[in-house]
């Protein structure tokens, strides 16, 4: 993307090129996912998706969901993941009670490993207010001026406070948003959408 725009504006000077925010913000996502706890969570969506007994014992608990996996293509898909192996859990939970000699020891472990699930909600919190912003951003009446500001309430997002989580936010910001701010087109957005909050560079 940074070299389709370089080759842009080199063709055209006087062209203003905007990167895609909603491809920023995925890589935000991706950044606020702890790869330390996916992999587990991976490992059991996986052992219920490609495990022939497994996969049909989800269906014996009421409220279940069919287990839900990364996707590389697939904006947001960390959350849909990380939901679906949430809300699974108390089907998970006495799955391992009722099959308990058949299954996968080692993903019965992971299955009753509070710590590991309490890091799953923690980071599916943090990463649900970047989804919302990746729908906003993908929205068909989406202006430049509202795409600026899906950023800025990132900033101010409860969830995403601890001086690491904010650093990273900035970062990926500063990737998306600043180059252009001073730009004609962001005084017009400005002017257009004047609700719209301004981006203060200190």
């Amino acid at each position: 993307m940074e070299r389709m725009r370089a080759a842009l504006q080199q063709d055209d000077p006087d062209l203003t090129v905007y990167g895609c925010s909603a491809h920023w913000l995925n890589l935000l996502g991706q950044d606020l996912t702890t790869q330390s706890v996916m992999k587990h969570i991976v490992e059991v969506q996986k052992y219920f998706r490609n495990h022939h007994k497994p996969c049909a014992w989800p269906t014996e608990c009421l409220d279940s969901r069919k287990s839900q996996l990364l996707g590389e293509t697939r904006w947001k898909s960390q959350l849909t993941c990380l939901d679906s192996c949430n809300t699974n859990r108390p089907s998970h939970m006495k799955i391992v009670q009722d099959h308990e000699d058949e299954i996968d020891q080692n993903i019965a472990k992971k299955i009753q490993n509070i710590n590991i699930f309490r890091k799953a909600k923690d980071m599916a919190d943090q990463l649900r207010p970047v989804a919302n912003a990746i729908d906003c951003c993908q929205a068909d009446d989406a202006s430049l001026a509202a795409a600026r500001d899906t950023w800025l309430s990132l900033l101010d997002h409860p969830k995403l406070q601890s001086p690491a989580l904010k650093h990273v936010v900035v970062k990926r910001l500063k990737q998306a948003i600043l180059p252009n701010i001073s730009q004609p087109t962001s005084y017009i957005q400005n002017i257009k959408e004047p609700n719209c909050r301004l981006l203060k560079q200190k």
